[in-house]
């Protein structure tokens, strides 16, 4: 599309076309426009502005004249560098916005590929034949063309394969990476056209919460899962959601709250919603819960939610209660139900009868708590059980930093200096002055000394406080989940210019955390630790994880995996010693079939049908 700019007239321009050849037929309104470096083709249109007496021109840029010919710009781009420089290779142009995703040609030509001189073209797939198999597998692929169709089902797992390769999804990147890959969807994507694709994404709701639905009904009826958020910063005002808060780096920046409802039976994100920044973790429970209450199939389902004590209220105990899944959260102190409750039980802690058989370091027990129906009331209307704990290591850690800190505040009243407003509260909460002196309250540092390293969890069903302990710890997968998503996905910050467009990024994230989670599961000794139960052979079953391979390093292995694919559309992997080393890693995976032959989306017929499928869209 020519360029448009504002400028005002100028006098380095003039109407000569003499000894220019293939200029446009309509020379009206034409001028050669001299830059410092360039000769433009432009149009002179004269616009007055509302004062009178003035005006200004709008220049409209056409193209370049190089060496006495006229190209347009697209022309000029593909055959020049800046400069008038010409390129060695001829830069093979970008779509039209009205083929890029609906285009049955731009797909047959990219997939096929320009054979070179002895009729072949080689492509790079990476680790796109293991993700392909892996989504077969787990019936990824399955419940994403039931929820969103079969072409935005490829488009979808090529991003995944994507940023999972790159370690992020950058849109202007992304339209040149594509050209030397080979995807499932692999037709021509301008980075408008894929910024397109996410508002387009996340402006469908429906298609998102059907496929987490899917996921969801198709899991064991037994999962643990796990709830929290986190903050992401994102660089546009343009999203509704986004509000300015204090980043953890310092200073202020427009932030976006991330929820994520993950299993750690199966790996996989269930849910993920986006909410206002700068938010209370408390707040964004109760949506999520609402819409697995409404689910028929929760009905015969066990459930055990984990959340830590950001969601801590009597609101969302009993909407996640209402799911009718099992609650396990962290509790906060601050409740009086629950002071109470420490403060009755907390010397029964120091002996050897409350101390958890496999963590002798600490002791705990359980108090039911009956249910209060007074609106008013912090404590919630059903019953619940309080599970109170002691950990003597963090207890005695901790006494050496409140006296420290105690000792601190006494040496600087000692010595006379001026103290925040703060710290003279904190000081006077501890200490008195007596005749001149400063002295400890000493019943006030013991009743504190008593309480270290004491935390308590609830749970709206009967269990021990060994069996609470033990599957609260596993809360800290969740944490790691979302250090995968900002540090080798570069989710954060959000690359998006509308709320739409950052639901559908959030979506494709989520997306992605649950291929790596699946396949991260399949290195791990867990997987293997399963398979010698059940097999004969003790030394058949060794995880990649112990064998020393990391995640990033799988990827990497894969990444100069290519395809040679002749006239016919026939196709074979390249290079035989390193496909043989990348078999036995997918041995090692137990997915030994992804790289016993090349992908079906490599072959001419794949081409074909997707070909077709382009047209019915369009």
């Amino acid at each position: 599309m020519p360029t448009i700019r504002k400028q005002r007239s100028s006098s380095r321009s003039t109407t000569d076309f003499s000894g220019i050849s293939n200029l446009p037929k309509d020379l009206s309104d034409l001028r050669l426009h001299f830059s410092k470096t360039s000769v433009h083709v432009v149009r002179l249109k004269k616009r007055t502005n509302r004062q009178p007496g003035q005006s200004y021109y709008e220049k409209e840029y056409l193209g370049r004249v190089v060496d006495g010919r006229y190209y347009s710009n697209a022309e000029y781009s593909r055959l020049f560098k800046r400069g008038d420089v010409p390129r060695t290779l001829p830069k093979k142009p970008a779509p039209k916005s009205s083929e890029g995703l609906t285009s049955s040609k731009n797909i047959k030509e990219i997939k096929e590929g320009a054979p070179s001189e002895g009729g072949f073209s080689e492509r790079y797939v990476g680790i796109g034949p293991l993700i392909w198999k892996l989504a077969e597998e787990h019936s990824l692929l399955e419940d994403l063309r039931a929820s969103f169709g079969p072409l935005k089902a490829l488009i979808l797992i090529s991003c995944v394969i994507a940023q999972i390769e790159n370690g992020s999804l950058v849109a202007r990147r992304f339209e040149h990476w594509i050209r030397e890959h080979l995807l499932p969807f692999n037709a021509p994507m301008a980075d408008g056209e894929l910024s397109d694709f996410f508002v387009s994404l996340g402006a469908n709701q429906t298609e998102i919460r059907d496929f987490f639905h899917r996921r969801r009904a198709r899991a064991d009826k037994r999962q643990t899962i796990l709830f929290d958020s986190t903050t992401i910063t994102n660089v546009s005002k343009g999203i509704e959601l986004s509000k300015a808060g204090k980043s953890k780096y310092g200073g202020f920046s427009q932030q976006l709250c991330l929820s994520l409802l993950y299993s750690k039976t199966t790996h996989e994100v269930f849910d993920a919603c986006l909410y206002n920044g700068n938010g209370s973790d408390a707040v964004n429970c109760a949506e999520i819960m609402e819409r697995l209450k409404l689910e028929e199939n929760m009905r015969d389902r066990i459930y055990s939610f984990i959340m830590d004590r950001g969601y801590f209220c009597k609101a969302n105990i009993e909407a996640a209660s209402k799911t009718g899944g099992r609650i396990l959260m962290a509790a906060k102190k601050q409740p009086s139900w629950v002071l109470e409750a420490i403060a009755e039980h907390r010397d029964e802690l120091t002996g050897f009868e409350y101390a958890l058989p496999n963590h002798l370091s600490v002791a705990g027990l359980t108090v039911a708590i009956e249910p209060d129906d007074q609106p008013r009331s912090s404590r919630p209307n059903i019953p619940v059980w309080l599970h109170i704990y002691r950990d003597e290591t963090a207890a005695s850690a901790e006494k050496i930093k409140f006296f420290k800190q105690l000792n601190e505040y006494r040496t600087e009243i000692s010595a006379g200096r001026e103290v925040s407003p703060a710290m003279e509260e904190k000081i006077g909460r501890f200490f008195k002055v007596e005749q001149g002196k400063l002295v400890p309250k000493k019943r006030t540092i013991d009743d504190c000394v008593r309480n270290l390293g004491i935390f308590a969890n609830v749970t709206n069903w009967a269990c021990t406080a060994q069996e609470a302990y033990e599957l609260y710890s596993q809360r800290d997968e969740i944490e790691k989940v979302f250090e995968m998503s900002k540090e080798e996905l570069s989710a954060d910050p959000i690359r998006a210019h509308s709320t739409d467009a950052a639901r559908g990024r959030a979506f494709l994230n989520a997306l992605t955390l649950t291929v790596s989670g699946i396949l991260k599961w399949r290195m791990s000794k867990e997987l293997a630790d399963t398979l010698k139960r059940t097999s004969n052979n003790e030394m058949k079953a060794v995880s990649l994880q112990e064998k020393g391979l990391t995640f990033r390093e799988l990827v990497d292995a894969f990444r100069h995996l290519s395809v040679l694919v002749d006239q016919s559309g026939r196709s074979r992997f390249v290079g035989t010693t390193q496909t043989k080393l990348l078999q036995r890693y997918c041995a090692d995976l137990h997915l030994e079939e992804a790289l016993t032959e090349v992908p079906e989306y490599c072959s001419a017929t794949y081409v074909r049908e997707q070909a077709a499928l382009q047209a019915d869209a369009s």
